[in-house]
């Protein structure tokens, strides 16, 4: 079902002629990364065994080498999540190798049927999520 997921998403990205995201190939994991270097990158992904019911979502991971990015994003916070235009969740994950910045909503991946709406989501707010994060952790690797 994984592969299947990233396989139908993937060629619903690859049809918007004026994306530059490059998408990996699909894999039967429960995301989908698009590395911004510096030991971070941003993903879409879904969980099915959530504690509060199946969630779909994307996030900014912040790797090994890139947690001192997490405050500096964080001053920005108000800008961010107005260019986004959606209230994010900072997670600075003190005790754990990575931070994470996401989004996600409720949505049953293992539901077909409902593929096309949540890829749409998941499409759209990477997308936005690349355009804002990318260059910021370009200008914060640089300085």
């Amino acid at each position: 079902m994984k592969t299947d997921f990233w396989i139908a998403f993937k060629k619903l990205a690859e049809a918007d002629e004026s994306s530059s995201l490059t998408l990996p190939n699909p894999r039967p994991d429960p995301w989908m990364a698009i590395g911004l270097g510096s030991s971070c990158r941003v993903a879409a992904h879904f969980k099915v065994r959530n504690p509060g019911g199946p969630v779909i979502g994307v996030d900014l991971t912040l790797g090994r080498g890139a947690e001192r990015f997490f405050p500096l994003l964080k001053h920005e916070k108000k800008e961010i999540e107005e260019q986004l235009g959606m209230k994010l969740v900072w997670d600075p994950r003190p005790n754990n190798v990575e931070s994470w910045i996401l989004i996600q909503k409720h949505a049953d991946p293992t539901d077909r049927l409902a593929w096309s709406t949540q890829h749409d989501w998941l499409y759209r707010t990477l997308k936005a999520f690349y355009e804002v994060f990318a260059p910021r952790i370009k200008k914060l690797a640089e300085a």
